[in-house]
């Protein structure tokens, strides 16, 4: 193969859309060996089916046309998503405002005896021991009401509501971050495209099912803790209809009292649950996704690099350059996915550690009866927490030493062969570290993982 020339900025065909200045602060880099344009790039293959589902739920509404990504605000698909956002919005808002202005603990009237009759007396017989003495125990404290409790704030225990109400609140966090990343994803996959085709045609990047595989697991594991969540209460499972209305009653105790039960409400509720929950874990298979594919571009840049080292035949200053500025690109390329997933990542681990405190605090708390259904929900609760905190933390660190194993195969070079170019490259690697971070705030590898701050989040609050 002939010498490689110095590397170019990349065609002019070939522009970011709907993306930030910043996106574009780095040059972009294009290897003269060009990559064979295939029919779909690698990370479209990998993206493709999880964007896919994701716009069934109303998030990044991103649509593909020859082998590219587009994103208008003028579309169905972006429609579709901003419903979905506003929906969430007036849901969350809804029932804060519920919570805010009916205490559990305040009342004037006899009224409120009847509004907590949504549960009728089969659906009572139905429910567990633990719900039965949990609604008694809510009917004894409104009829109940002292001078002390007639005193109290209106507004109740704020701190209460926010706990209540935080897996709604992470939600709509979450999709209004996924709708901003939307437009800013399409510019980067063009800039991704790019990148991609300039490591040269002999790039091979390996099979793609240990990526799906994962997200699959991560989808199975979802949905069985999603449905424990809706079933640990009870018993035996009654029909459809009474379950509806007895998951209302237990799961929107303060919004029975605001509104008179119907199917159509409890069917609305249910669905916005759903919705709910898949952009709660959404947001972790996605930044997973994206820096398990970046990972895979990183690996095959160092299995051609090491490849050209072994044989010797390249190591020539203009190849060196070339090299350097292949890497300089994919530098450049994961500081812009860092900007865009970012806020993402921050939401993330402040989501996954803020749930298992919870359910860690739910397991380890005294209870009178244990029930088994229960014990199953709260420990496949904690353990997909804990899996998603890990799939997230060890695809962006596996990231990170990606970007830094060019260092050990340029050591390995013999002192002939070392030049200018080499220099530069080893200083780019030490000076230019990368890899994804929480908003800037902390950088994911795996001294975040085994940092003690983080290990001692879980420690200090199991003692």
């Amino acid at each position: 193969m002939g010498e490689v020339e110095p590397v170019g900025t990349a065609s002019a065909s070939v522009q970011p859309v709907h993306t930030k200045h910043w996106i574009m602060q780095d040059f972009w880099i294009q290897s003269p060996v060009r990559r064979a344009v295939p029919e779909e790039n690698d990370y479209m293959l990998c993206l493709r089916p999880l964007i896919k589902v994701a716009r069934a739920f109303g998030v990044l509404p991103i649509s593909f046309k020859d082998n590219k990504m587009r994103f208008r605000w003028l579309s169905l698909l972006t429609a579709y998503a901003l419903l979905v956002t506003c929906i969430l919005c007036i849901y969350v808002i809804l029932l804060t405002y519920i919570s805010v202005t009916r205490p559990d603990n305040s009342s004037t009237d006899g009224s409120s005896e009847q509004q907590l009759s949504l549960v009728d007396e089969d659906s009572q017989r139905n429910a567990s021991v633990e719900v039965q003495e949990e609604l008694q125990n809510t009917k004894n404290s409104v009829n109940a009401s002292t001078p002390k409790n007639e005193a109290k704030l209106k507004g109740g225990n704020v701190l209460e509501t926010v706990q209540s109400g935080s897996f709604l609140y992470f939600s709509l966090s979450g999709s209004l971050l996924l709708l901003k990343a939307a437009p800013m994803l399409v510019g980067l996959c063009e800039r991704w495209c790019v990148v991609e085709n300039g490591l040269g045609s002999d790039v091979s990047f390996g099979p793609r099912w240990p990526l799906f595989l994962a997200l699959i697991l991560m989808g199975l594991s979802a949905t069985g803790e999603n449905i424990m969540s809706m079933i640990y209460a009870q018993t035996d499972l009654p029909p459809f209809w009474q379950f509806l209305k007895m998951h209302t009653a237990i799961g929107y105790p303060k919004l029975g009292m605001a509104a008179e039960y119907s199917r159509f409400l409890g069917l609305l509720l249910l669905v916005i649950n759903k919705y709910a929950t898949f952009i709660w874990n959404f947001v972790d298979v996605f930044i997973g996704a994206i820096a398990y594919i970046l990972t895979r571009h990183f690996k095959a840049f160092n299995r051609k690099l090491q490849k050209c080292i072994q044989s010797r035949d390249r190591t020539n200053a203009m190849w060196w350059r070339g090299m350097r500025e292949q890497h300089f690109a994919m530098q450049g390329l994961v500081e812009a996915t860092d900007a865009v997933t970012g806020p993402l990542l921050l939401q993330s681990y402040m989501c996954n550690l803020y749930f298992m405190l919870m359910q860690l605090y739910n397991t380890l708390k005294p209870k009178e009866q244990v029930f088994l259904i229960r014990s199953i929900y709260l420990a496949w609760s904690l353990l997909h927490l804990l899996c998603r905190l890990l799939f997230v933390s060890f695809t962006c660190a596996a990231l990170h030493i990606q970007t830094l194993e060019p260092t050990t195969l340029l050591l390995s070079l013999p002192t002939e062969s070392v030049n200018i170019e080499v220099d530069r490259f080893m200083q780019q690697i030490q000076v230019r570290q990368v890899g994804l971070t929480g908003w800037g705030f902390f950088f994911v590898n795996k001294n975040f993982i085994l940092a003690v701050r983080m290990c001692g989040v879980c420690a200090t609050f199991w003692r």
